[in-house]
């Protein structure tokens, strides 16, 4: 593991960290959108990443707002999870995830840039670009 993901006073060990060791660190896409859904609406999905790095409900709903926009997800921002189509599924997958700005990400999803349009945001696993992506205006 890169030092700079290793936060203070663990080991380079992934397993011996706390779960909140792992915010902002590493962000992952399940193979299963559905199975990563903790909110009830799309737009509280995207906010809980940010909400758990301590930004306040209204950068984090701005930084989801964004994000929800930008992968084309904003009319159903009201609307449950449990009813998009799987490639808004994806879609929303990857946006909760980059709305935490990992340093690193990882799918675990061949094909995860199904549902995107060609004309449509680029997206990939760089922080670079995640960060961008979730904290463009």
């Amino acid at each position: 593991m890169a030092d700079d993901l290793v936060p203070p006073h663990r080991e380079n060990n992934v397993i011996t960290w706390k779960s909140r060791d792992l915010l902002g660190r590493i962000g992952m896409v399940f193979q299963e959108p559905e199975h990563q859904f903790a909110a009830s609406t799309v737009r509280d999905e995207v906010a809980i990443g940010p909400k758990s790095m301590g930004n306040t409900d209204e950068e984090a709903y701005s930084i989801a707002d964004r994000l929800l926009e930008r992968l084309n997800l904003s009319r159903f921002a009201k609307a449950n999870p449990f009813t998009l189509s799987g490639g808004e599924k994806r879609r929303l997958s990857v946006a909760s995830m980059l709305a935490a700005a990992p340093k690193s990400a990882g799918h675990g999803r061949a094909d995860i840039r199904t549902g995107f349009s060609p004309r449509g945001p680029a997206w990939s696993i760089d922080r670079r670009c995640a960060t961008k992506v979730a904290r463009s205006s």
